[in-house]
């Protein structure tokens, strides 16, 4: 039986576990911050003892280092990743080493991501190929009209990509608890027929968007009109802490669509 996810209550539901698992995932970031923060701290004293460096033409031993810290960095988000979808989903609480995870289930995550990232960009990248290819045609067949018929294509392609986005998305918590039985084509079918549900969906989130944006924006104007020393750090701050909270959101809206779709666990009807 087709499954109808119920938009509003499928943020509320990410809305409410991020929340309720905040101290989680403080100390999943601080675990890893503490990880990567001598490496950090190295790259940034090099930087600072070699002020010649010109950006756009780095030697061969700094642009190596500097691709190792952004492995460091991938891989840390991975792995933060699989504990926190663990976490909600298993209510699993690591125990040593494996708050830095990196064994199977984040390596199979990290191919999986590819996988989708691959999708996408033919998804997105094919239609604009063409489009650029058949451009001069395009003009001389439909004059004027082509730049609405461009952002109405556009709006179409976003919502395509947004919509296969979700339904590929959830494979990835599955990927974290280590169901190797739930793979894209069952994620794919058991979230058929919600195109509109998941429109819905994308609406509620990017005005809990524009919520946080409008909190941020708040925050960084006061500042200026208070005439405190403190102010600017303490909109700083707030603006951090609203983006740390909405990306761990990102995280979550995965494992809640996974619940739904892939466990067909209901989403409780008040948050």
């Amino acid at each position: 039986m087709k499954r109808k996810l119920p938009p509003m209550s499928a943020l509320e539901d990410a809305i409410s576990r991020t929340f309720g698992n905040t101290g989680f995932a403080l100390r999943l970031t601080l675990t890893w911050a503490l990880v990567l923060a001598p490496f950090a701290v190295a790259a940034a004293l090099f930087v600072r003892a070699h002020p010649e460096l010109d950006v756009k033409n780095l030697p061969p031993t700094v642009m190596a280092g500097a691709a190792v810290l952004i492995a460091m960095a991938v891989l840390a988000i991975l792995s933060i990743n699989v504990n926190w979808h663990r976490r909600l989903l298993l209510n699993e609480t690591p125990r040593g080493l494996a708050w830095i995870r990196l064994n199977g289930p984040v390596w199979r995550y990290l191919f999986h991501l590819i996988f989708i990232a691959m999708v996408m960009t033919a998804l997105i990248g094919l239609p604009i190929a063409g489009f650029i290819h058949w451009k001069p045609l395009l003009q001389d067949r439909l004059g004027p009209l082509l730049p609405a018929l461009t952002i109405a294509g556009g709006a179409i392609l976003a919502i395509a990509a947004q919509v296969c986005l979700y339904r590929l998305s959830f494979k990835l918590p599955a990927t974290s608890i280590g169901r190797r039985d739930y793979g894209f084509a069952k994620a794919w079918r058991d979230s058929r027929g919600n195109t509109l549900r998941f429109m819905g969906f994308s609406f509620w989130l990017y005005f809990s968007v524009a919520i946080c944006a409008a909190i941020g924006a708040a925050a960084f104007f006061a500042q200026g009109l208070i005439h405190n020393p403190l102010s600017p750090a303490a909109a700083i701050g707030l603006i951090a802490i609203l983006s740390w909270l909405y990306v761990f959101l990102l995280f979550t809206i995965a494992a809640s669509l996974y619940s739904f779709f892939g466990e067909n666990r209901d989403f409780p009807e008040s948050v």
